[in-house]
């Protein structure tokens, strides 16, 4: 399974991302900009999995595994007319799951930037533009058909 980590810059993606793969990032407010995902694979370790494993004795034993995807942070600038770019939008679809990131936290030097935190609004943010992706899709099929 593929799981996408997106949100909008500074909302703690690749914090959340290191927690979970254990694959250090930069996750300082002022890091550089990416453009491609960082990608991260966890072997899930199932109890149920060695117990079948003693009682068979297969010659293999293989774990499921989830791959972790650290998108770039989206920019929610009033100048960009979208947040997501054509290459990211492309990269999002290939996940099988998305997990939207939200800032919900206070920091001196993001709050500078950013202002104060309003998850609600950062979710409406994302998912219309999500919404308008996947119209624009169905449009292009549909003058296709």
């Amino acid at each position: 399974m593929k799981i996408g980590i997106i949100g909008l810059n500074n909302s703690g993606k690749s914090t959340i991302f290191s927690a979970l793969t254990n694959i250090p990032s930069d996750i300082s407010p002022y890091s550089a900009q990416r453009k491609e995902p960082v990608h991260g694979i966890v072997e899930v370790i199932d109890k149920r999995i060695d117990f079948l494993t003693d009682l068979f004795l297969p010659k293999k034993k293989i774990y499921a595994f989830v791959e972790f995807l650290d998108f770039p942070g989206l920019s929610s600038s009033e100048d960009r007319k979208e947040i997501f770019s054509a290459s990211s939008l492309a990269a999002i679809k290939t996940a099988d799951a998305l997990s939207i990131v939200l800032r919900n936290f206070t920091d001196l030097i993001i709050d500078e930037s950013l202002g104060a935190p309003d998850p609600v609004s950062d979710y409406n943010l994302i998912e219309s533009e999500l919404i308008i992706s996947d119209l624009i899709i169905v449009e292009n099929r549909l003058a296709k058909i």
